[in-house]
């Protein structure tokens, strides 16, 4: 891959396909914000006790991010009621570690992610650590060794129980066998989150006999029943042939998040590792029985709006708030809808694949990282800062985060909490929302079905660009002179 041919198209790529990225990035740390404590970070720092062995000598520790990490420079942090305890603890730990941590942000992703490797490509380390989101920079600063390995100077597989860091998300940045980026355990919920108007479930004769939170508690939220409830749940009120409600709509383009949450759903998640490549997966039984079946409750049981009101960005969105939806496939941060809505809202998992061995699985994008860049003067000292900004240095909460003390405050049913717990242990980290040509080539173009193209012929056209584009990303760059 050439580098020059890089820097051109990281800047067509943000404007074509950005405002997707942005929502989505906007989304994650709000939601990451709410379920950590106390920072906007996502760390969980409440106070430093456990003084490190590292002495950095005073010296200027320098994270890249994509937004700003540090607590005392943070406005929106102030708005944390924990905030006070998150600015000591990163005074704290700049006496500890005896440096000081300058931030270097624009809080601007084209910024992050081309000065990052433009600075790679002048040969200059434009910082120690970094941090933000690799959507679309993955695995380009993994293969082309801009990252330290952390396998030796990180716990990044959890063996010890006080490290912060999460296992399976360690797994989804390697390389060569070595993990070049990880992140922080967390309460995130999965992307794909299912909504449903109790007022409708309530009152409307078709959908009274659904009881959708025991169908979940007793795994019977299949595809099946979701098709079954989603006809219910489309109703003509007036008898002129168009219903005034609808079964189920979705986020973004018509049909998309939809897609997305059921293919996952199936135990498909769009590519699959083979050794350090990643192979086009999406074509295979379990991904294709997805599109089949979401094309079914478009064009045949015209239970999923597609048309009219719903072919737009925000239509789903907006007929949920105005109560004219039963179900609504949107994103993990829609729960705020709550605030839009005179209606109460409940959130169930995606309904379980046939593919899925009979368990819930929630699609979990996983790009928010941390890492060390490469030719710092002490990645070893960097990645134990980094693992107490993370951790708390060892120090655990007096009172350990839960999902009922995370989201409380944000839902309105109180069985929602319940079915919170669920979607966390549903949570499949995956790595498919990060390749440009997945978000070009499959959701802009609604994977075929406002044009009503089969499945078949749709991914058959598609395969061959997708893989072509994923072999170009898992070739290492090579620098011109």
């Amino acid at each position: 891959m050439n580098i020059k041919f890089m820097k051109k198209e990281c800047g067509t790529m943000l404007k074509r396909a950005f405002s997707l990225g942005i929502a989505v990035l906007m989304a994650l740390t709000i939601v990451i914000g709410c379920t950590q404590k106390p920072n906007s970070s996502g760390s969980s720092q409440t106070g430093s006790s456990n003084k490190t062995s590292v002495n950095l000598e005073g010296a200027t520790v320098k994270i890249w991010a994509s937004y700003q990490v540090d607590p005392r420079k943070n406005e929106a942090a102030k708005e944390n009621p924990n905030y006070e305890e998150a600015c000591a603890t990163w005074d704290e730990i700049e006496r500890d570690f005896n440096c000081t941590i300058e931030v270097l942000t624009e809080e601007d992703f084209d910024y992050f992610r081309n000065g990052f490797l433009n600075a790679f490509a002048a040969g200059e380390v434009i910082a120690d650590a970094i941090t933000g989101d690799m959507t679309y920079s993955f695995p380009t600063w993994i293969i082309n060794d801009m990252l330290e390995p952390l396998d030796d100077i990180m716990d990044v597989y959890g063996e010890d129980s006080n490290s912060p860091w999460d296992p399976e998300i360690s797994k989804n940045f390697v390389y060569k066998n070595k993990v070049y980026a990880t992140h922080s355990k967390n309460l995130t919920l999965p992307k794909y989150v299912m909504y449903f108007n109790e007022r409708l479930f309530r009152e409307k004769e078709s959908l009274k006999k659904y009881d959708l939170f025991q169908l979940v508690r007793d795994k019977q939220w299949t595809w099946d029943k979701f098709a079954e409830v989603a006809k219910a749940g489309t109703i003509d009120e007036d008898g002129d042939g168009q219903p005034n409600i609808m079964g189920v709509a979705s986020r973004a383009q018509p049909g998309s998040f939809l897609i997305d949450g059921m293919v996952t759903s199936n135990g498909n998640y769009f590519v699959k590792r083979d050794g350090d490549k990643v192979l086009f997966d999406l074509d295979s039984p379990s991904g294709l029985a997805a599109l089949e079946f979401v094309y079914k409750m478009a064009w045949d049981d015209k239970s999923l709006g597609v048309t009219g009101v719903y072919d737009s960005w925000t239509g789903g969105e907006d007929e949920f708030k105005a109560g004219r939806l039963a179900l609504f496939a949107g994103d993990r941060g829609d729960m705020s809808f709550a605030k839009d809505m005179d209606d109460k809202i409940g959130m169930i998992p995606f309904p379980i694949g046939p593919n899925a061995n009979g368990k819930y699985i929630g699609d979990y994008p996983a790009f928010d990282f941390w890492g060390v860049v490469k030719g710092t003067q002490f990645p070893d000292k960097v990645a134990e800062l980094i693992t107490a900004i993370n951790s708390n240095n060892g120090k655990e909460f007096e009172t350990p985060q839960t999902a009922e003390s995370v989201y409380e405050w944000q839902v309105d049913i109180p069985e929602n909490l319940e079915m919170i717990e669920i979607m966390l242990d549903s949570k499949v980290y995956t790595s498919y929302y990060g390749y440009k040509v997945f978000i070009d080539e499959l959701l802009w173009s609604d994977y075929g079905l406002r044009e009503k193209i089969s499945p078949a012929t749709f991914l058959a056209t598609k395969k061959p660009i997708i893989e072509s584009a994923l072999e170009v990303l898992w070739t290492p760059i090579t620098l011109d002179e």
